[in-house]
């Protein structure tokens, strides 16, 4: 899989002088739809990286100028300019070099100060307390959060589930799930801080580093073999990015929550009826192309759908729907555009029931469905299942 690490000056150098200048990924790119701009598109963005690095690259006395700034953090970091480059580009590499220089050189957008600032005092992009973390279980009415001091299972919540209403039903689908199942599991409750994806993609590495090791502390402490989340930004960011990010292999395995529930049906311990709803499922761009999170959620939805319909532009071939890559702090009206070119191709396939895998999809298509006023039903698949299994 592609990592977000970054890549040295000299790769850095060799990738920029290798871009063929093709513009295929000028055609696929969800920006440049938007904004049919050279500056928006990635090509537009190396040409643009590659003149600043023969002044020094955003070295203390060489000053970025903002637009360069805007267009490196107007992007959703989905990697389907990776997928089509014919020189096969670390553009992942690329774009997230660029925001951790400027980001060490104090040049990021104001937006993104705030949200270092959040993680920095709450542990969370949100800047909410940390006893808010379980309030979900509340606002839910679960009667059975476990918090163990000891457990085989861990569900990794993650700050955009736990912290947005929106998800709060995610989590407690999960939950009822675990529960059903009779899984040994826990949660980790207010020790829980962020998985540290925010912090890589506004280019804060060391911070992602702190984060990690604390978060790798409390697992290890409850003797954890297994983590679970239903978030597709901790899924890469737990099963890729720390590993690399600190050098070393985590003691235990780090698993999307679907993957989980793909193996139980495979091992008949949980036995789905097929209903008749028309149903279609939408790709989370960092658990599809990015995490390799494909054929589960499919077989998942065929096991309880007789109705399942692909959308246009799926798979690894997935259309982001704007909400990843920090967008919606640095340019929301940009990520609204995006998801409503989306949800167009995903109402064209006469779908009732919308699912996707990811709480930034979840709250991006929740509100394109609202700024349309469609009657397309958005649910995430774990809510799906729940529903199905007659646990919500």
């Amino acid at each position: 899989m592609m990592k977000m690490s970054e890549i040295t000056k000299r790769d850095l150098e060799n990738d920029l002088y290798s871009c063929a200048q093709c513009g295929y990924c000028q055609e696929i790119c969800p920006i440049y739809t938007e904004i049919p701009w050279e500056s928006a598109s990635p090509r537009g963005k190396l040409y643009w990286i590659k003149s600043i690095m023969t002044k020094g690259f955003l070295r203390p006395n060489i000053q970025a100028d903002e637009n360069f700034v805007r267009r490196i953090y107007q992007c959703t970091l989905c990697g389907r300019c990776h997928e089509v480059c014919q020189t096969s580009l670390d553009t992942m590499g690329i774009w997230n070099t660029a925001r951790a220089e400027i980001f060490l050189s104090g040049q990021r957008p104001k937006n993104l100060s705030s949200i270092a600032d959040n993680l920095e005092e709450s542990k969370n992009p949100y800047g909410l307390d940390e006893d808010m973390r379980l309030d979900w279980t509340d606002y839910t009415d679960l009667e059975d959060a476990p918090l163990k001091d000891e457990a085989e299972i861990a569900y990794f919540v993650g700050c955009t589930t736990a912290f947005k209403g929106v998800n709060h039903n995610t989590a407690y689908s999960i939950a009822q799930i675990l529960n059903h199942l009779e899984e040994d599991w826990t949660l980790i409750g207010e020790d829980e801080w962020c998985c540290g994806s925010p912090l890589i993609m506004a280019g804060d590495h060391e911070s992602a580093k702190e984060f990690a090791e604390h978060n790798i502390e409390e697992l290890e402490d409850r003797s954890i073999k297994t983590l679970l989340t239903g978030c597709p930004s901790c899924f890469r960011m737990w099963k890729f990015e720390i590993p690399e990010l600190l050098g070393r292999e985590l003691s235990f395995e780090v698993k999307h929550v679907l993957e989980h529930i793909n193996q139980r049906i495979e091992e008949g311990k949980l036995s789905p009826i097929a209903s008749d709803d028309k149903v279609t499922y939408h790709d989370p761009c960092e658990l599809s192309r990015l995490g390799g999170v494909i054929d589960e959620p499919r077989r998942i939805l065929k096991a309880f759908s007789k109705g399942f319909v692909e959308t246009p532009e799926n798979g690894m071939d997935v259309r982001c729907c704007g909400g990843g890559g920090l967008l919606q702090a640095n340019d929301n009206d940009l990520r609204l555009a995006i998801a409503k070119y989306r949800l167009e191709q995903v109402e064209s396939v006469g779908a009732d029931i919308l699912t996707s895998a990811c709480p930034s999809c979840n709250t991006t298509f929740v509100d394109a469905v609202r700024a349309a006023d469609s009657d397309i039903e958005v649910l995430d698949l774990v809510e799906y299942i729940a529903q199905k299994l007659s646990l919500d």
